[in-house]
């Protein structure tokens, strides 16, 4: 089958509602074709359908790179990075694209950033803000236990073999669905050079600072209850954070959480 049948496949299933279905026909145009920022537009939209953020922001980022004088890619990172609570970047992408193509779309998602913005100002300024979660991840110390009741795919933090000092922390959360884990860490106005994150089945690696100083650099190493799939798991740098999707890996048994072997 050639790139265009499968998105037009894909499309006609979009139309239907059909969102899981034309994710799958999207992912088979892309890997028949990769240099189509279409495709990426398309999966994108497909994405936020799903509610599956970061992989519409990755894929707006991908279509923005390809086709930079599109206003869809814009439009489609913005949309992402609203839902994503970023809402300094979304209307920087809002404002991009509302330069190459101004539209009411455009106006209005600016002025709900702007709504957003103002929100989190004056929260901060009256002190009002919500307490954050207590977890903290540093390169030497471990996280508290998943909860009993928490699936088997949750990750569980352990600290490297030969960990590096440093004083360098960042919060970090975590939610999954049944075929995800979303990772949230929670480093402000990182460089995205400085950002490495690596996928192994059974495991995620982040780094998270200048590679030449590792005194200067976070490290959160997890081991994972259950398998991933590496080639689709993904992450993106954004103002506020860094946010990673693992994709569970659904073809294989849940890997026995008492066992510790890997640990």
């Amino acid at each position: 089958m050639a790139a265009a049948a499968a998105a037009a496949e894909a499309s006609a299933l979009f139309v239907d509602e059909c969102y899981e279905e034309a994710l799958a026909m999207y992912n088979k145009a892309i890997q028949l074709n990769d240099a189509n920022a279409s495709h990426y537009l398309q999966r994108a939209a497909t994405h936020l359908k799903l509610e599956s953020f970061t992989d519409a922001l990755v894929d707006a980022n991908r279509a923005i790179e390809l086709d930079p004088s599109n206003s869809k890619g814009y439009l489609r990172k913005g949309v992402a990075c609203f839902s994503l609570e970023e809402y300094d970047t979304a209307k920087q992408a809002f404002d991009q694209g509302n330069k190459l193509e101004p539209s009411k779309a455009f106006a209005t998602w600016i002025r709900k950033c702007e709504v957003e913005i103002a929100d989190e100002e004056e929260e901060e300024e009256e002190g009002t803000s919500q307490a954050q979660p207590s977890t903290v991840a540093t390169s030497s110390v471990a996280a508290p236990s998943a909860p009993a009741a928490a699936p088997s795919v949750a990750p569980t933090e352990v600290p490297a073999s030969a960990p590096t000092p440093t004083s360098v922390t960042y919060r970090h959360e975590w939610y999954q669905t049944q075929d995800k884990v979303c990772i949230s860490v929670f480093a402000k106005q990182a460089p995205a050079a400085h950002v490495k994150c690596d996928f192994s089945p059974s495991a995620l690696k982040v780094a998270i600072g200048p590679p030449d100083e590792m005194e200067k650099v976070f490290q959160l190493n997890l081991n994972l209850f259950s398998d991933i799939v590496p080639d689709q798991c993904k992450y993106a740098v954004l103002t506020s954070k860094v946010e990673i999707t693992l994709k569970k890996n659904t073809l294989l048994q849940v890997r026995n959480p008492n066992d510790t072997s890997a640990l």
